[in-house]
C-alpha cells in the first residue's frame, strides 16, 4: 500500500520548502491527491527525488509566528514591568539626592544599578519584539508612558 504524506512532511523529507515540493508536482515528478481540503503527496516519489538532490548546506530557518494578541499581552507585561522599574529607579534617585550622607548610600547605589540593569533588559526585550514585527506605535506609546511616569515621579518626589 502506498504511503501518502502532507506538505510539511514532504518538505522535511526532501529538505526543501513546500513551494519547491509543489513545483515538482506541477512538473509531474511527484504524484499528489486531494483529500478534502488537504493535499497529500506520494512518499515514494518524495524519497526518490530526495535521493537525487544534492545536500543543502544552508541552515533552515524555522519561522516563529506569534499571534498579535499574544504579542500585545507580552508587550503589556513588559511595559508594566518597565514602569515599575522606572518608578523604583526614581525613588532610589530621590533617596540619594535627599540624603547623600546616608550610611547605606552604597547599598542604595547598588540597588539603583540593579534596577537600571532590569530596565535595560526590559527595553531590549521590547526592542526585540519591535524588530519581530511589532508596530512602532506600541514602542512610542511605551516610551510616552515611561516619560509620563518619570515626570510624575519627578514632580511628586521633588
Amino acid at each position: 500500500m502506498d504511503e501518502w504524506i502532507d506538505i510539511e512532511e514532504a518538505s522535511r523529507r526532501m529538505r526543501r520548502t513546500s513551494r519547491q515540493v509543489r513545483r515538482y508536482v506541477e512538473r509531474g515528478r511527484v504524484q499528489s491527491r486531494k483529500r478534502g481540503v488537504r493535499v497529500e503527496y506520494l512518499a515514494s516519489d518524495i524519497e526518490a527525488i530526495a535521493a537525487e538532490l544534492p545536500q543543502d548546506s544552508r541552515p533552515r530557518v524555522e519561522s516563529q509566528v506569534m499571534a498579535r494578541g499574544e504579542m500585545l499581552t507580552i508587550v503589556d507585561k513588559l511595559q508594566q514591568q518597565l514602569a515599575e522599574a522606572a518608578a523604583r529607579e526614581g525613588y532610589l534617585r530621590a533617596q540619594l539626592d535627599q540624603r547623600p550622607a546616608l550610611t547605606d548610600t552604597q547599598l542604595v547605589r547598588d540597588e539603583l544599578a540593579q534596577v537600571r540593569a532590569e530596565r535595560d533588559v526590559l527595553q531590549s526585550q521590547i526592542a526585540d519584539l519591535r524588530t519581530g514585527g511589532q508596530r512602532a506605535w506600541v514602542i512610542s506609546l511605551l516610551m510616552f508612558v515611561l516619560l509620563a511616569v518619570m515626570i510624575v515621579l519627578f514632580l511628586v518626589l521633588r
